[in-house]
């Protein structure tokens, strides 16, 4: 390695340090400021991540949807696990932390939007594999997050798969129980504070036809998440435009 290979590699460093320091000081500003819509302290860390991300297939056809991406932990995890940049659509509510994702990952379409409005982002017909979910279900008041959760019911196919991650370590799911199976729960003690993933199944036991279409099983979806672990190759084959809605 010459010098400058060393010096480069410093500059990137010094440069991945600086990202990661304004990163976080946009969280904190919106806990400050929003402290219900954060629902947390601190970004998530590399171990939840990492596990939120291991719950998603990482091969399919249909999008893989991240609502209340935050700074992107959540978001370089799913890429890292080998979900291609054409299938992830991110979703934020914060204006700035949007503004933040779309420069940290270029390549995805990032949406400044509401989570419960996420039936106007989605493409007519579109085939929906999953749905990552860090949307404070907990601290926001009641009545909305009730309503973000029926609207995920009425838009998303039935079988859909939703990863979501809380600070309740036990016991149900705010709203996310009528309606939904759950597959899979891990408690991740290497986050502050410790929290819970949950991989659950959307099931519409008397409907037909409602919702969207391209759902999925309760076979395939449990099959899919015992498969979560395949890594494909990265597919470079489409550069994606950042959308901006209001939200």
């Amino acid at each position: 390695m010459n010098r400058f290979d060393t010096a480069s590699g410093i500059k990137a460093n010094r440069l991945a340090r600086l990202g990661s320091s304004r990163a976080l000081l946009l969280f904190l500003n919106e806990v400050l400021l929003r402290p219900s819509s954060a629902g947390a302290i601190l970004p998530s860390s590399r171990s939840l991540a990492k596990r939120i991300a291991r719950m998603v297939p990482a091969q399919g056809a249909g999008l893989v949807v991240e609502l209340g991406a935050g700074t992107g932990a959540v978001t370089q995890a799913l890429l890292d696990h080998g979900i291609q940049a054409d299938r992830l659509l991110v979703v934020e509510r914060s204006a700035s932390l949007a503004e933040h994702l779309a420069s940290r990952f270029p390549r995805l379409r990032v949406i400044h939007g509401d989570a419960g409005k996420l039936g106007d982002f989605l493409p007519p017909g579109a085939l929906i594999d999953a749905v990552v979910s860090g949307v404070p279900l907990r601290s926001l008041p009641y009545a909305e997050s009730r309503a973000i959760v029926q609207h995920w019911r009425a838009v998303l196919p039935n079988g859909a798969l939703i990863v979501q991650f809380t600070y309740a370590l036990y016991g149900p799911l705010r709203h996310l129980t009528d309606g939904f199976t759950q597959l899979a729960s891990e408690i991740i003690w290497l986050n502050f504070p410790a929290a819970r993933v949950v991989a659950l199944q959307l099931s519409r036991a008397t409907s037909h036809g409602a919702g969207r279409k391209g759902g999925r099983s309760d076979g395939q979806a449990r099959g899919n998440l015992a498969q979560a672990g395949r890594l494909p190759a990265a597919d470079e084959r489409q550069r994606l435009s950042v959308d901006r809605h209001g939200g």
